[in-house]
C-alpha cells in the first residue's frame, strides 16, 4: 500500500529451488499508470536486496512484477488516499437551517467522488445528515460532529470530522421590550402603521412592527 504522492520501497532477490541467493539481477515494473517504479537511487550496484522506489499516482489498485533469474512474480500494490479534508462547511446555523460538508482527499489523484464519502452525525436530534453527498439539517440549538469517512482499496479508511454549533432560530430571553430602538421620521404622511424593521442583537434578530412602537412627539 502507497499513498497517493507518496513513495514505499519494495526489495527482493532472486534465489534457487533450496532457497539459496542466486545474485541474479532482480528488475521491478509497474502494471499499470496508477503508479511509477524506478530504481531506488540510495542503492549502491551489486548491494543486497535489489529495492525500488514506488509512487503512488492515482486511486486504485496496481502491482509490481518481480523478475529475476528466469521467474517472475507479482505483488499487488494499493494507491490510498493520504487523507481527508473539509473544504467547505458551516460552523454555526440556526435551527431550521440547512448547510453542506464538502471533502476531498488530500494530495490524491484519481477517481473520487463525493458519494464514496459516507456522512453520520453524533447527534441527530440537533444536526441530522439528510443525503450521500453531505447535507445536513437542524432541529434544535446545540452542537454535533459530522464524521466523514472514505473507504479506498484493500479497506483502507480515511477520515475527518468537522463540529457545527446550532442556536436558537428565536432568542433565548429577548423579548419585544428587551430592546429600545430610537426612530426618527422625517416627513408628512407616515405613520405608524409603516413602521417594521428588524433589530440585530447578540442573540439573533428580533423583528418589530406597529404594535411593538410607542410614539413620542418632539413637539409636545
Amino acid at each position: 500500500m502507497v499513498d497517493a504522492a507518496d513513495t514505499a520501497r519494495i526489495t527482493a532477490v532472486a534465489v534457487n529451488r533450496y532457497g539459496e541467493e542466486t545474485r541474479t539481477g532482480v528488475t521491478f515494473t509497474g502494471c499499470n499508470n496508477n503508479i511509477t517504479v524506478a530504481v531506488d537511487p540510495q542503492r549502491v550496484n551489486l548491494e543486497a536486496p535489489d529495492r525500488a522506489i514506488v509512487v503512488g499516482n492515482t486511486l486504485g489498485p496496481s502491482c509490481v512484477t518481480i523478475s529475476g533469474g528466469g521467474f517472475s512474480e507479482e505483488v499487488g500494490v494499493a494507491v490510498v488516499a493520504a487523507d481527508l479534508v473539509v473544504t467547505a462547511a458551516p460552523d454555526v446555523l440556526r435551527a431550521g437551517e440547512t448547510g453542506e460538508v464538502v471533502v476531498t482527499t488530500v494530495d490524491a489523484v484519481g477517481p473520487f467522488a463525493r458519494t464514496d464519502v459516507t456522512y453520520s452525525s453524533d447527534d441527530d436530534a440537533v444536526v441530522a445528515v439528510t443525503d450521500d453527498m453531505g447535507s445536513i439539517s437542524t432541529s434544535e440549538s446545540g452542537a454535533a460532529n459530522i464524521t466523514a469517512t472514505w473507504t479506498g482499496e484493500a479497506g483502507v479508511t480515511r477520515q475527518v470530522t468537522h463540529g457545527i454549533g446550532v442556536v436558537a432560530n428565536v432568542p433565548v430571553g429577548v423579548s419585544s421590550n428587551s430592546v429600545n430602538v430610537i426612530i426618527t421620521v422625517f416627513g408628512e404622511g407616515i405613520g405608524v402603521a409603516d413602521i417594521t424593521g428588524t433589530v440585530t442583537t447578540s442573540e439573533g434578530d428580533l423583528a418589530f412592527g406597529p404594535a411593538d412602537v410607542t410614539v413620542n412627539d418632539p413637539g409636545e
